[in-house]
C-alpha cells in the first residue's frame, strides 16, 4: 500500500472532522493552494495525491485522525456505506470478511438480499456467506420470509457489520428457524 509518513501528511493536509474533507494546509507544487480541497472521485472513492503519491482519502483521514496507518491486513469500512463520506466518525477498521458483510446488497432476481428461488424445490431459499463459506439457512414459502430469515442470521453472524437493509417483518421466523424462547 502506498504510504507517506504521517508527519508529512499532517504537514500538508488537515481533515475537517465534520465533513471528512481533506484540505491543503499550505500551497504545494502544481497549483494546489492553501485551503483548497485535496482529492478527486474515482470509482466511487475519493483519492488524493500528495507529493506524487496516490492515496485513498479514507486511509489518509484514518492515519491523520488516529496517528497510525491501518494495518496492511485491514481495510477501512465506511459505516454508512457511502464511500465518499470520510468523516472520522464514519470510518472503522475491518477485515475483508467484515467489510464485505457491510457492503451494499447485490440483489439477485428476488430483489431481496439473501433470498433466491430454488427451482429444484419450488421454494424460496435463504443463504448467507461467512468468510468464503456459504451457510444454508432454510427454505421458505415467500421471498420475504427468506429475506427475514437472512436478516436474523446476518445480525448474529456479522454483528455490527451486518448490512441487512431489513424492515422488521410481522412474522416470527425464530419458530421457522427452529429457535425456541
Amino acid at each position: 500500500m502506498n504510504k507517506l509518513p504521517i508527519a508529512t501528511l499532517k504537514e500538508f493536509l488537515r481533515v475537517d472532522s465534520d465533513t471528512g474533507i481533506l484540505r491543503w494546509i499550505k500551497d504545494v507544487p502544481r497549483g494546489a493552494r492553501s485551503g483548497a480541497v485535496c482529492g478527486y472521485e474515482t470509482r466511487g472513492y475519493i483519492r488524493a495525491e500528495v507529493l506524487g503519491v496516490r492515496l485513498s482519502a479514507h486511509r489518509v483521514v484514518w492515519a491523520i485522525h488516529t496517528g497510525e496507518w491501518p494495518p496492511d491486513d485491514m481495510q477501512i469500512d465506511h459505516i454508512n456505506g457511502v464511500k465518499t463520506d470520510n468523516r472520522p466518525c464514519n470510518l472503522r477498521l475491518a477485515n475483508n470478511s467484515q467489510n464485505q458483510s457491510a457492503a451494499p446488497s447485490r440483489r439477485g432476481g428476488s430483489g431481496l438480499r439473501g433470498a433466491s428461488w430454488d427451482k429444484r424445490n419450488g421454494r424460496w431459499k435463504s443463504k448467507i456467506m461467512k468468510g468464503k463459506k456459504p451457510i444454508h439457512i432454510g427454505y421458505f414459502d415467500t421471498k420475504e420470509e427468506a429475506h427475514e430469515a437472512y436478516c436474523l442470521v446476518a445480525k448474529t453472524i456479522h454483528g455490527e457489520f451486518s448490512n441487512t437493509e431489513c424492515e422488521p417483518g410481522a412474522r416470527d421466523l425464530r419458530t421457522k428457524l427452529g429457535e425456541t424462547g
